[in-house]
C-alpha cells in the first residue's frame, strides 16, 4: 500500500506529518429524491453545485477550522445498516442547493450509488493552507473506494525536503512531492510586488493631498487675517487668536482625515466582504495614529501660513480692503 509505505518513510526520516486527506471523487445524481436533470430547470439552485465533480473525503473528526453550526456530526457508520449515510457538508453548498438538516442526497461514487442523509452543516475558514471539502462523510464508508491521497509532512531545512522528496518519488515514480515552502514563497515574492505598488500608490496619493491641502492653507491666508480683524475688533487678545486658529486647523485635518478613513473603510469592508469572502483586519493604532498626524501637520502648517497674523492691528489689515 503506496499510502503506508510513504507515511514510514516520513516517519524514518523524523519528519512530523500535518495531516492525512483521503480524496474520493463522485458526482450528486438524486437531491430530495428528485434526478438531478429534472432540478437544472430550477432556478433557484445554483447550476454549478448540481453538475459538479465532488472531491470527498471521510474522517473520524473534524478539524479546528470547520466548526458545526448546525447539526451534529456523525463520526462512524457501515453501509450494512441498509440506512442513508449521515454526512456534514459546508454551508456555502447548503446555501447553493437550499439544502436543511434531514435531506436526502444520493451520490454516484464512481459507479456505486450512495444514499446519503445530511446530518450536520459546517463553516469552513477556506484561508487555512490545508484542504478543504464541501462534503465530509463518516468512516467506514468510503475506505474500499478508489481515492487519491494527499499527505502533508513538515521538514526542517532545505537538505531534508529534498531528501524526503527524493526518496518519495525513487519509491513511486506516480506519486507527486510537492516543495510547498517555495510555492508559498513564489506567492510571497508576487503579494509583496502587488503591496509595494499599492503602498507606493497610497503614498503618491497622500503626498498630493498634502499639496493639495498646503495650497489650501496658503491661498487662505488672507481670509485668516480678515478673521483676525474681526476677533481683535471684538475684544480678542493675540493669544486667543491662535489659540482658535489651531483649533480651526487641527479640526479641519482631523475631520477631513477621518472622513477619509471612513470611506476608505467602508470600500475595504466591501470589498473583503463580497468579493474576497474574508474578514476585515483594521490595524486600529495605526488607522487613529493617521488621523492625529493628518491633523497635526494641518495645524503646523497653517500656523506657519498664519504667523504675525495674530499681532496685525486691525487698521493694517482694513488697508486691503
Amino acid at each position: 500500500d503506496q499510502v503506508d509505505t510513504v507515511k514510514a518513510i516520513v516517519d524514518r526520516r523524523g519528519v512530523e506529518l500535518k495531516f492525512h486527506d483521503p480524496m474520493v471523487t463522485m458526482r450528486l445524481t438524486h437531491l430530495r429524491s428528485q434526478p438531478v436533470g429534472q432540478l437544472r430547470r430550477n432556478r433557484e439552485l445554483e447550476g454549478w453545485a448540481l453538475s459538479r465533480e465532488y472531491r470527498s473525503t471521510y474522517r473520524s473528526e473534524l478539524r479546528a477550522h470547520e466548526p458545526i453550526v448546525a447539526g451534529e456530526f456523525v463520526s462512524i457508520a457501515s453501509l450494512d445498516d441498509n440506512n442513508p449515510i449521515p454526512i456534514s457538508v459546508e454551508e456555502r453548498i447548503v446555501e447553493a442547493l437550499q439544502l436543511q438538516l434531514g435531506d436526502f442526497i444520493t451520490w454516484d461514487v464512481q459507479g456505486l450509488p450512495i444514499e446519503t442523509v445530511v446530518t450536520s452543516i459546517r463553516k469552513i475558514d477556506w484561508s487555512q493552507m490545508q484542504p478543504n471539502f464541501f462534503v465530509v462523510f463518516p468512516s467506514g464508508i468510503l475506505e474500499e473506494a478508489p481515492a487519491n491521497h494527499i499527505l502533508a509532512a513538515k521538514a526542517q531545512g532545505i537538505e531534508a525536503i529534498t531528501g524526503l522528496q527524493g526518496e518519495v518519488v525513487k519509491t513511486f515514480p506516480n506519486v507527486s512531492a510537492i516543495n510547498l515552502s517555495m510555492v508559498l514563497e513564489s506567492l510571497k515574492e508576487i503579494f509583496d510586488k502587488v503591496g509595494f505598488v499599492v503602498r507606493f500608490m497610497a503614498s503618491f496619493t497622500i503626498l498630493t493631498g498634502l499639496v493639495a491641502l498646503i495650497a489650501t492653507v496658503l491661498t487662505s491666508r488672507y481670509q485668516r487675517m480678515k478673521e483676525s480683524v474681526l476677533l481683535r475688533s471684538l475684544g480678542a487678545n493675540t493669544g486667543q487668536v491662535r489659540k482658535i486658529m489651531a483649533v480651526e486647523y487641527f479640526l479641519v485635518g482631523g475631520l477631513g482625515s477621518a472622513a477619509g478613513v471612513l470611506l476608505s473603510l467602508g470600500g475595504a469592508w466591501a470589498m473583503t466582504n463580497f468579493i474576497f469572502k474574508i474578514d476585515l483586519y483594521v490595524p486600529w493604532g495605526i488607522t487613529f495614529g493617521s488621523i492625529f498626524l493628518i491633523g497635526f501637520l494641518t495645524l503646523v502648517t497653517g500656523m506657519l501660513n498664519s504667523m504675525g497674523i495674530a499681532k496685525r492691528p486691525p487698521i493694517e489689515a482694513l488697508r486691503y480692503e
